[in-house]
């Protein structure tokens, strides 16, 4: 589902740029488009698409590991969110940052 949730949000966020600019910045709408379809590459397309399916998989193994690795009952499992979600964000923004250099 992240690569999905991240393609909804792209359009959502190319379509509040374009309120943002037609309705407060006073642009024209079509220089908008323009302007857009310009910066968009197949580049783009590419990175976009293929982090989401990589940071899902890192999501999806830590989360199912932490979770088969759960002892302690009701207060395990709040331990094991917790640590999960800390470990899928630092290893998140290790490999983005290593996908950047």
């Amino acid at each position: 589902m992240l690569p999905i949730l991240t393609v909804i949000c792209d359009f959502v966020g190319i379509y509040g740029g374009y309120i943002i600019a037609v309705y407060i910045a006073k642009h024209l709408g079509t220089a908008y488009w323009t302007n857009v379809v310009a910066k968009l590459n197949l580049g783009n397309f590419i990175i976009g698409l293929s982090k989401p399916f990589l940071f899902a998989i890192i999501i999806s193994i830590i989360s199912t590991y932490m979770g088969f690795s759960t002892k302690g009952g009701t207060r395990g499992v709040g331990r094991s969110t917790t640590v999960s979600v800390v470990a899928c964000s630092i290893t998140i923004l290790f490999v983005n940052s290593c996908l950047r250099a």
